[in-house]
């Protein structure tokens, strides 16, 4: 799905614009506090809802009456849909036309799936915030971070290997005496050895038995 034009009724500092998306790589830029922000919040609230009145710090409701919301025209496989999402209970009523016929929100879910709003935020949203996160991290820990962009189910798949890692300290440390895979792995050269002899021993044995 390529987000091709964003229709903004009212939102935030926004209001009436139409801006147009239509090259495949776009930069929108400004100073601090130009909309940039507000812009983004749009796209990801017409794509998964917007916040509720619990979250009215997040709201953008325009305060010159204009209507809240917006909508998307999208590029989806080969033909052009428009994604339309405005004032409304449970994160606004939303309206998808595709081919000239209407759905709503569980038809939108359908498109989007499998990507929800924590993915799309992973791969699209980045903020100054963001960005000094990502410069505080270590190597490692950055290369983590690589793995969980665009890779669905990927946080469950890392927490499965920090357990396993977790678990694995338990029974083994590099440097550790105590731990029970480093006492086998320090006794492992004299049980080789034992088997050694034993084998001699049994090579003896059947030429012995066979005269």
């Amino acid at each position: 799905m390529r987000i091709k034009t964003v229709t903004i009724f009212g939102f935030g500092k926004w209001h009436d614009q139409v801006i147009d998306l239509a090259t495949d790589y776009q930069v929108l830029f400004g100073q601090n506090e130009a909309g940039k922000s507000t812009l983004t919040a749009l796209i990801k609230g017409i794509l998964f809802g917007f916040a509720s009145g619990k979250q009215r710090y997040e709201q953008y409701k325009p305060k010159n009456g204009a209507q809240y919301g917006g909508e998307l025209l999208v590029q989806y496989q080969e033909r052009e849909l428009v994604i339309r999402r405005i004032d409304g209970k449970f994160g606004g009523d939303v309206t998808v036309i595709d081919q000239g016929n209407e759905f709503g929100a569980d038809y939108l879910a359908t498109l989007l799936a499998p990507a929800d709003e924590a993915l799309f935020t992973q791969i699209f949203e980045t903020n100054q915030q963001d960005l000094n996160q990502i410069f505080g991290l270590k190597q490692a820990d950055f290369l983590q971070h690589l793995l969980t962009i665009g890779a669905v189910g990927s946080h469950e798949w890392l927490n499965f290997a920090k357990a396993l890692d977790k678990e694995g300290q338990k029974i083994y440390k590099p440097s550790g005496r105590k731990w029970p895979l480093n006492q086998a792995l320090k006794s492992y050269p004299d049980l080789v050895q034992t088997v050694k002899e034993a084998s001699t021993g049994y090579q003896a044995y059947e030429q012995n038995a066979q005269i």
